[in-house]
């Protein structure tokens, strides 16, 4: 940090003081209002993901209500390879949408998609065959295993979000970003409406398919 800021401080570009005259009226209502409709998103997506727990509890019982989310938790290690693609990918996917570069975010939207796919369905058949033993080595294995098919469908729901790639930074970043707001409350409707439906059908199973359903729609 030191070295940094010394080296700054030779190029004459160490300044106290930020320049604010970039920022004008326009642009800090549109960064407001981007960083406004992020937020809530945000607070979209945690309910569309994590609302499933709830309503098996609400819908079932508290016990299946665990036993679906400790399955469902096992799961996500499918999603292992996905933060780091993302993240790396990020930066790309905002230059080549403010370029209008198609044939570079095509060639990218695919590699990024294929990877996943294939780094997703790997994971996913080492978890699923391997599913017995993990619940055996599991405190309570015995109930845990109840939820085997909760590891199943929520692992599918993991692959097809893996498949589309990056299809929701695309448009997160693009000048549609609005849509991805949209497009999460309508998730979270979805998810709500097919859990009501499966889970006094299926139990925590249920919940998981109505998870698989409304992620399949909402990646469609």
């Amino acid at each position: 940090m030191v070295s940094l800021a010394a080296y700054l401080q030779w190029l004459g570009e160490w300044h106290w003081r930020p320049n604010w005259s970039f920022l004008t009226p326009a642009l800090r209502s549109e960064m407001l209002r981007f960083i406004g409709f992020g937020a809530l998103g945000g607070f979209a997506l945690q309910m569309a993901s994590k609302i499933d727990i709830f309503m098996v509890g609400s819908l079932g019982t508290l016990k299946s209500a665990g036993v679906y989310a400790i399955t469902a938790y096992m799961a996500t290690a499918i999603d292992i390879p996905t933060k780091s693609l993302y993240a790396a990918s990020a930066s790309s996917v905002a230059k080549y949408l403010a370029d209008d570069n198609r044939p570079e975010m095509e060639r990218l939207y695919q590699k990024v998609s294929i990877n996943l796919l294939v780094a997703g369905l790997l994971l996913f058949g080492a978890i699923w065959l391997s599913a017995d033993s993990l619940f055996a080595i599991v405190p309570n294995g015995a109930a845990v295993s109840t939820g085997k098919y909760v590891l199943l469908f929520i692992g599918l729901s993991r692959i097809v979000e893996m498949g589309t790639g990056l299809n929701n930074y695309m448009v997160y970043y693009s000048k549609y970003y609005l849509w991805s707001l949209m497009s999460l409350g309508i998730l979270g409707i979805a998810n709500v409406m097919f859990n009501i439906w499966l889970i006094p059908r299926y139990g925590m199973n249920g919940a998981a398919i109505s998870t698989l359903l409304s992620v399949t729609c909402y990646n469609a």
